[in-house]
């Protein structure tokens, strides 16, 4: 076994000589000066003392470092953390081509510059808030790599009118703090959104009845649906007509005139989205359609169509899903009043039609007088998809 000897020089010059006996030359090794360190193993490495070209490191011998797969495809069972390079040319799994994204352990959100940006609807801003309104179906899409609580008032259409029975109001539902839903309900939940495709979905009016053979149509729902949200609100149902009684909806539709004096309910509302409509029991008089904040007038009463729910989330306080107004069947009885919220009044008078319930509120459409009349009733009002955010 070859020995090692190894004799240190003049204090402080940091060198060592080692006499290697098995070569002819003896090896210098200079340490650090009097200025540096020497390493043990009880010590840290000090970057600023390294200089040169360090060799190549492979990055499997490296850990707690995130790495990051490179490939056409998403990746398969991925976790929260783990970051991909879209490789393809076109967009894959919502990431754009040529793009990182990481995942936040419920879907792949594309790395970018902007932290949010959503577009869809009609685009205001009122205060800390910015405001995005649908009268009509479209796409809320959102951009970058911050998600937003957003708060919805989601407004289905309203049902149509009938002989003697208005139509009931579009089924309302709300999120916005301190607001309440239809029915009575408090405000729900806000969703947390981040970068996707949302689907509005603006429902239309219920048809008008043309004549005592025709039933009015329903409204269709109104809705929200994405990834992390699917809010839906279900169409108004129509009013009743002669000895025909309301049908159900988000809010119900008012109980038609009575043939024989039998009593003609209303139709119901849905839970948390508004009320039902009016009851007949009064041989000559049809009723209200419920709204979105209180159940129709009973026939023999004012046959007013059920008030709506006012909301502030544009700023300013608007009243919408109200019911429609009933009528009678005789010719000279007043007809019913729309509820507040876009509702319609029940019309008055042999041969007059009814109104149709205001555009993008919700509202049902009033009734037309009873009996042999030739009138038709009022279509409901179409609804409408509101959401917002702080900006």
């Amino acid at each position: 076994m070859s020995k090692v000897k190894i004799q240190g020089n003049a204090s402080g010059t940091g060198v060592l000589t080692v006499t290697a006996p098995n070569t002819s030359t003896d090896r210098t090794i200079t340490l650090p000066d009097s200025t540096g360190t020497l390493l043990d193993n009880t010590s840290t490495l000090d970057a600023t003392k390294l200089s040169g070209n360090l060799p190549a490191i492979s990055g499997a011998a490296l850990t707690g470092i995130e790495t990051v797969t490179k490939q056409a495809t998403a990746p398969s069972s991925p976790s929260e953390g783990d970051q991909w390079f879209n490789t393809s040319s076109s967009t894959v799994s919502g990431i754009t081509s040529k793009s990182m994204a990481a995942y936040n352990g419920t879907s792949w959100i594309e790395m970018s510059n902007t932290p949010f940006s959503a577009t869809g609807g009609t685009v205001t801003t009122s205060g800390n808030y910015t405001i995005h309104t649908f009268t009509s179906s479209g796409s809320f899409v959102i951009s970058g790599i911050q998600s937003k609580n957003i708060e919805y008032l989601v407004v289905a259409g309203g049902g149509g009118g009938r002989r003697g029975g208005g139509g009931g109001a579009g089924g309302y539902r709300s999120s916005v703090t301190g607001e309440n839903s239809g029915g009575g309900a408090s405000a729900e939940s806000s969703s947390s959104l981040s970068n996707a495709t949302y689907t509005i979905t603006v429902g239309a009016g219920g048809e008008a009845a043309v004549d005592s053979l025709n039933t009015a149509g329903d409204g269709n729902a109104s809705s929200i649906v994405g990834s992390g949200i699917s809010v839906s609100s279900t169409g108004g149902g129509c009013g009743g007509s002669d000895a025909g009684a309301g049908r159900a909806g988000g809010s119900g539709g008012g109980g038609g005139t009575c043939a024989n004096a039998a009593l003609l309910s209303g139709g119901s509302g849905v839970s948390g989205q508004g009320y039902a409509g009016g009851t007949s029991p009064d041989l000559n008089d049809g009723s209200g359609g419920g709204g979105a904040g209180a159940v129709g007038t009973n026939g023999g009463g004012n046959k007013n169509g059920g008030v709506g729910v006012a909301s502030s989330i544009t700023g300013s306080s608007v009243y919408r899903a109200g019911g429609g107004g009933g009528a009678s069947r005789i010719v000279n009885n007043t007809a019913g009043a729309g509820g507040n919220g876009g509702g319609a009044p029940g019309a008055q008078g042999s041969g007059v039609a009814a109104s149709s319930g205001t555009v993008n509120t919700g509202g049902g459409g009033g009734a037309s007088q009873g009996y042999s009349s030739g009138a038709s009733g009022g279509a409901g009002g179409s609804g409408i998809v509101i959401i917002r955010y702080v900006t």
